[in-house]
């Protein structure tokens, strides 16, 4: 695996090198060129079996379907076998352990720091090793209990560096954009906390643009993932897409900028207009079938 290479400490300067030319060429920070080659080949280990019954999710996983979506610190994975979070762990700590050889790397994943969510996932934290050197970490996010609705989809994923002594990433298998919309439209309009404080999850509309402004969104099902993931929530069916609380204006206008949007996609106003004529018709329930066609900007029917 490091054949051109007379040691670990060797191609960990090649890495090095690799990555500050990425960064020189890219404009993006070292340290989230580092983590994003970290985290894809983790993500190498874990679709490594085709079968395996992982879906990844949330920011990584639509950056996967669209090179310039946001940039996401952590993975988010949901363990599709009906397993609780320790079995889930357990599972990819054995699927980890199972696919050494794929590179130089050794990855080791700590014990669950929280338990979260409506189903009782865990966070963990994963450490990569090259040798005895640490060389880097990110928390991935792990989900069980849930079903989706829409069509599961596998890509290969565009790599973030060519380095030798690296095997190719395989196709990873993406949560549906169906069940991606209305996790993400609920999580925007859900009240949190004893407060019923409203949500400042601002880059949750900064994925929702992508999402509409790039792929093809499936009338039927989304409509069913709605619905879904409100009764799981136990929350208010959401009619229409509209300003989600009072910090949205300054906040969505930051977050926007960080992930490199467009100027008339910066302003709050323009991005919740551009979301809602994809999704206003599914939510108001005046579209159910057909296909939201970003090419055209429009619903068409099948």
């Amino acid at each position: 695996m490091t054949q051109r290479y007379r040691s670990t400490g060797a191609f960990h300067m090649a890495l090095n090198a690799r990555i500050k030319s990425v960064a020189n060429a890219t404009g993006a920070p070292a340290a989230q060129v580092r983590r994003q080659f970290l985290a894809q080949r983790f993500l190498a280990r874990v679709f490594a079996d085709p079968t395996a019954p992982w879906v990844l999710t949330g920011g990584t996983g639509l950056l996967v379907r669209l090179a310039g979506a946001r940039h996401s610190e952590d993975l988010d994975l949901l363990h599709t076998s009906g397993a609780d979070a320790q079995a889930a762990i357990a599972d990819l700590r054995a699927t980890i352990a199972a696919t050494e050889g794929l590179d130089p790397f050794r990855f080791t994943i700590s014990v669950p720091t929280t338990l979260h969510g409506l189903t009782g996932g865990a966070t963990v934290r994963v450490n990569a090793h090259l040798g005895t050197t640490a060389a880097g970490n990110f928390p991935v996010d792990l989900a069980v209990g849930r079903s989706t609705v829409g069509r599961i989809e596998r890509l290969a994923p565009a790599p973030i560096l060519e380095l030798d002594g690296i095997t190719p990433t395989p196709a990873i298998t993406l949560y549906p954009i169906a069940d991606q919309l209305a996790d993400k439209i609920a999580a925007t309009y859900y009240r949190y906390g004893p407060r019923r404080s409203p949500s400042t999850r601002f880059h949750d509309l900064v994925d929702l643009l992508f999402i509409v402004t790039h792929c093809s969104v499936p009338a039927a099902d989304t409509r069913a993932a709605l619905t879904s993931e409100f009764r799981r929530r136990q929350m208010p069916a959401v009619t229409a897409i509209s300003v989600p609380g009072d910090r949205w204006h300054d906040g969505y206008r930051r977050t926007a900028r960080l992930a490199g949007l467009a100027n008339e996609h910066t302003d709050l106003d323009a991005a919740l207009a551009a979301v809602g004529a994809c999704l206003n018709p599914l939510l108001d329930g005046t579209r159910t079938t057909g296909t939201w066609t970003p090419g055209y900007a429009a619903w068409l029917d099948d």
